[in-house]
């Protein structure tokens, strides 16, 4: 495809569900399939209201992406494994904070792909690219990427509810170290990731994962040692690794979300070993 105009590279399979459309679906979006929506309701199975997981992510990234930019001074971000524009875009965020900040949208789904052109009419700051989130090395060498990024300055990297779709064998953790290898000095890291904490919530969690699995869409949800072993060599900012619910830079939320505990998520510092 070309990354410039949006236009997919690849037939959209409506047989095989999407992380991206299925989020939209959960978000309230037009952009998804039958076989997307019948996912969902397989979840619902276990979550009656399997919407809030998608809007219990959405709005911990408004929280941190405000935080990077507005409070750390944080002007170009790498958000990875984006999904469908939506309410409180990155680029829309950044932009109330940083009049000049820039923003790189990363995903490998074809629909997602099509609203690149969209996405850079809004903001000349903003671009898309096509890409594996797993494979860093060929993501951070795309000419569209290593352009629209000034590499000798931090950047800012977002990883909302994408590694849980790195399964095992794909080495997250390896993902994660070499991103940390290839951002600049002081650079900032968020991400969030499905929680697996045992007992009576862990069944649910393996309920959801083998729904997804029979669907076509693996997931794996990460006990919070796995979780935080994807953070090594980041000093995480206050209050560290967490249910998004208790993630308020701010001071104590203001609200208690039942649905907190289905992620942890976190905001670190590059340390300077791994500059």
């Amino acid at each position: 495809m070309s990354e410039q105009t949006g236009v997919p590279s690849a037939r959209i399979d409506e047989t095989v569900p999407s992380v991206a459309r299925a989020y939209d679906y959960m978000l309230g979006g037009k952009e998804h399939f039958e076989v997307d929506r019948n996912l969902v309701d397989q979840i619902a199975g276990v979550f009656p209201e399997p919407g809030q997981l998608a809007w219990v992510n959405r709005r911990w990234m408004t929280r941190v992406v405000r935080f990077m930019a507005r409070d750390l001074g944080i002007d170009q971000f790498l958000d990875v494994g984006s999904g469908l524009p939506t309410t409180e875009n990155v680029h829309q965020i950044v932009g109330r904070h940083q009049q000049h900040g820039s923003v790189v949208y990363v995903d490998h789904d074809p629909i997602v792909a099509a609203h690149g052109r969209a996405l850079l009419e809004e903001s000349e700051r903003s671009s898309f690219v096509q890409g594996d989130l797993a494979d860093p090395d060929r993501l951070v060498s795309h000419e569209s990427v290593a352009g629209a990024l000034d590499w000798d300055r931090p950047v800012g990297l977002v990883h909302a509810a994408t590694l849980h779709w790195v399964d095992d064998a794909r080495d997250p953790w390896a993902v994660m170290r070499r991103y940390r290898e290839l951002l600049p000095s002081g650079s900032v890291v968020a991400a969030s990731h499905l929680y697996h904490p045992g007992g009576e919530e862990g069944e649910k969690a393996d309920d959801i994962a083998r729904r997804a699995t029979d669907a076509g869409m693996p997931v794996t949800f990460r006990p919070r040692d796995q979780i935080a072993a994807l953070f090594d060599g980041v000093e995480l900012f206050e209050p560290g690794l967490v249910r998004l619910a208790e993630w308020w830079p701010e001071g104590p939320p203001t609200f208690h979300d039942p649905w907190d505990y289905v992620f942890l998520g976190c905001v670190g510092r590059l340390s300077p070993r791994e500059a």
